[in-house]
């Protein structure tokens, strides 16, 4: 259908029994799967025989290359990173793509992205119906299966190991043997939320989750932990957008990046995201972005059932940019200006944490004794991320010199010198550092003086 709901006449594959399950892989392909066993897309003369199991392109004709063939119907289809396709049923062999002969496979089956047979991967499932219902693919390269089965025999294991109703196998098919949530009855359906836990829905009242002693009641619906789901969406320079994805996360397709530069309100398209080889990543290249916004991605999960998104701040300004941008609404104010007029300059109370549009007060020198004697001392206040500022406290006899520095932050370093007395450290936030003069103050010194520079 269109965005306003009408029909799309121009998309119909035509199956001639129910499509239960649909994926839509990157590249918009669409993989079905169902109780069918022909299509007859597009208006064609004649139905083509697909068993179950059929692909079709983004305008709805027949992707005649693609015929995996299952013997009986399909529950499930997912797509997987690296393009191969999972699909679960009630089958128990396929006959991919004019095989001479069927190959046995119980419940679920994996093709390569041209329909062809996955030697590799021959997993059964076992007991009650055999049927795989549901499958969600994270983005780790793990797979759930939820299901009308007891065990699973993965990969040529000579026995089978007791799986009720769900389960989770690696990317290879092999068991993963920590993953045994034990459900008391079928599971219908599994999905992964955006934060990596797991979905169960089904006709079960109970879960022995991983061995318990005792159930837990959970009626038909119920979450699990899962390892934890990782993203991260950025932008590396002006002329891209990355969005890596792994662990738990759910894996997705169809992914999309948006860009807005008014704070969310609104949001441009950029432009459809390209899978990073056969991993979970997605990129856009070829962009001119602002010099700072917010970044969203989308993608549909591997079954099409659901959406991911993350939204993103980005920036290339500097750090005193953003400073100048957020106080003054210019982020290439001059270091040297002087808003407020209190004879302060931006780039003084960028480094000293003052405003740049209220007048402020330099850190002022006064007396205090110490043990070594009476000195000059001096409370400023720095912010380690400023890190692209050098402050010095410096001394001397006359304000036209020589000055000479007791103790300096290198690049929003922890100030040293043989002037720091304290309040400083490596740690985030705000620093309030205790400088002191290295000279006494006596009654036969006519004057000291200190200052701070700040050079950037």
């Amino acid at each position: 259908m269109s965005a306003n709901g009408s029909l799309d006449t121009g998309f119909d594959p035509k199956a001639n029994g129910f499509v239960i399950s649909v994926a839509v892989q990157g590249d918009g392909k669409i993989v079905l799967g169902g109780t069918f066993t022909t299509l007859q897309p597009n208006g064609a003369a004649f139905a083509t025989a697909r068993q179950y199991v059929a692909r079709v392109n983004a305008d709805g004709s027949l992707d005649a290359g693609f015929d995996p063939k299952a013997n009986n119907y399909v529950s499930t289809v997912a797509a997987q990173a690296d393009g191969k396709i999972l699909f679960g049923g009630d089958f128990s062999a396929v006959q991919p793509n004019g095989a001479t002969s069927a190959t046995l496979r119980t419940g679920i089956a994996r093709v390569n992205a041209d329909g062809s047979l996955d030697t590799g991967f021959d997993l059964h499932v076992g007991g009650l119906s055999d049927e795989v219902l549901s499958m969600a693919v994270q983005a780790d390269g793990k797979i759930l299966l939820g299901g009308d089965f007891s065990s699973l025999q993965p990969n040529g294991a000579p026995s089978a190991t007791a799986r009720r109703f769900v389960a989770r196998v690696n990317a290879d098919g092999s068991l993963d043997a920590g993953f045994d949530p034990a459900p008391n009855f079928t599971v219908n359906w599994v999905a992964v939320q955006a934060d990596g836990k797991i979905l169960l829905g089904g006709r079960f009242a109970a879960l022995w989750p991983n061995g318990a002693a005792s159930p837990t009641t959970r009626r038909y619906f119920a979450r699990l932990n899962n390892d934890a789901a990782t993203q991260t969406l950025s932008a590396p320079d002006a002329s891209q957008v990355l969005w890596q994805r792994g662990g738990g996360s759910a894996e997705v397709s169809m992914v999309t990046f948006e860009l807005s530069i008014d704070g969310g309100a609104n949001w441009t398209f950029l432009g459809n995201g390209t899978r990073m080889g056969n991993t979970s990543n997605w990129q856009l290249t070829g962009l001119t972005l602002p010099a700072s916004g917010q970044l969203r991605a989308r993608g549909r999960t591997a079954d099409g059932s659901g959406l991911i998104e993350q939204v993103a701040v980005f920036s290339f300004l500097t750090s005193i940019q953003q400073w100048k941008l957020t106080q003054l609404g210019d982020a290439n104010a001059p270091d040297l200006g002087d808003t407020d007029f209190d004879g302060l300059v931006h780039l003084a109370e960028y480094a000293l944490n003052l405003s740049p549009t209220a007048p402020s007060l330099p850190p002022p020198a006064e007396r205090h004794l110490y043990a070594e004697g009476e000195r000059l001392r001096m409370f400023f206040t720095r912010d380690p991320a400023r890190n692209d500022v050098t402050l010095e406290v410096q001394s001397a006899d006359s304000p036209a010199g020589p000055w000479t520095t007791v103790a300096a932050s290198t690049l929003g370093g922890v100030t040293t010198g043989p002037g720091y007395v304290g309040g400083d450290d490596a740690t985030p936030g705000l620093k309030t550092v205790e400088v002191r003069d290295t000279v006494d103050i006596s009654p036969t010194t006519a004057s000291r003086y200190l200052r701070v520079k700040v050079t950037h």
